[in-house]
C-alpha cells in the first residue's frame, strides 16, 4: 500500500508540475 501511495503521489506531482509549466509559458 505504501508503494502504491508513493507512486500515486509522484504521478500527482508530475501533473501539477506540467500544469504549472503550461501556465508559465
Amino acid at each position: 500500500a505504501e508503494v502504491l501511495f508513493k507512486q500515486f503521489g509522484f504521478t500527482v506531482d508530475n501533473v501539477v508540475n506540467k500544469v504549472k509549466k503550461v501556465r508559465n509559458e
